[in-house]
């Protein structure tokens, strides 16, 4: 049984409105398993500049990817957008406390959040970095308040089915107790996402970062970490800062595959019978209007 309790606070930090509930514990069962899920929090990274996507009439973690029915609201079909899809992911998961890292220029992202009471039993927390180098140092802003903590990531470009995917990451994490479990998906688009080499028994045994055009294979989207990865991915991010503007950017698939040479456990859960679309440029964000709206 779940239970949700808390007080609703508003803050205003620099003309943007924050929407902070507090809650009390919310125990999740998944086959009998209870994970404590105020030890978990959400992590979504929202501090890129799109550049791919062109001039926006907002964030692109905001732009229209479907609809929702909200019964007894007006309109009762609304407006839904990919960092909605994130969001409601966690929901499903009872991972109600989310971290989102924005930067200066995407202020309209909180206020967008402000204006919803779709999520309105969440606990939202706004990070704000600026001119972030990449994506590593992106996620390492709230290091200081979840370093103790598991971590759940989900990136707000990037849609995908079942939406409940969280659920079976996180058995997983419970049972076997690794540093990384990921979510593995199938793709044919090794120009844009991961490729993942999975071993019989669930270890990945290596990540190429975005390998180039022609190559499918499973991909990762979505991942559940514990504090010591956390720690990697810190000392990371802050490497990266010094790093020679000449050499390839770096991504989060590359500190995963060095976690994996350094010893760290990450296990893959596959979802065969699914389907992710990153919708990091015009061409494929048009693609998914056309065939998934």
């Amino acid at each position: 049984m779940t239970y949700v309790s808390g007080i609703t606070v508003t803050i205003a930090i620099k003309n943007i409105s924050i929407i902070v509930i507090a809650y009390n514990y919310i125990p999740l069962v998944i086959s009998g398993i209870c994970i404590m899920t105020q030890d978990i929090v959400g992590l979504i990274p929202a501090a890129g500049n799109a550049r791919r996507l062109g001039p926006l009439p907002c964030s692109k973690e905001i732009l229209p990817t479907g609809f929702i029915e909200q019964p007894g609201k007006y309109p009762e079909l609304q407006v839904a957008t990919g960092l909605d899809h994130s969001l409601m992911a966690f929901a499903d998961a009872d991972i109600l406390s989310v971290h989102i890292v924005i930067s200066p220029e995407k202020s309209d992202i909180p206020k967008y959040t402000n204006k919803r009471d779709l999520h309105a039993n969440m606990n939202l927390h706004f990070s704000t970095v600026r001119n972030s180098p990449n994506i590593l140092v992106s996620l390492d802003t709230p290091f200081l308040e979840h370093q103790e903590k598991n971590v759940a990531l989900l990136f707000p470009d990037i849609i995908f089915e079942p939406r409940n995917l969280l659920l079976p990451l996180l058995e997983t994490f419970n049972q076997n107790h690794p540093d990384v479990v990921l979510a593995l998906f199938p793709t044919d688009r090794g120009d844009k996402m991961d490729i993942v080499t999975l071993s019989a028994d669930g270890q990945i045994e290596t990540i190429q970062p975005k390998p180039g055009s022609g190559i499918s294979g499973m991909t990762w989207i979505a991942a559940v970490w514990n504090p010591r990865f956390s720690a990697l991915l810190h000392d990371e991010a802050r490497s990266s800062i010094t790093r020679n503007q000449n050499e390839r950017e770096i991504y989060i698939g590359d500190v995963v595959d060095r976690a994996i040479q350094k010893g760290l456990s990450v296990i893959g859960v596959p979802f065969k019978n699914s389907w992710c679309i990153d919708l990091g440029t015009t061409a494929d964000l048009r693609n998914y209007w056309r065939t998934r709206l």
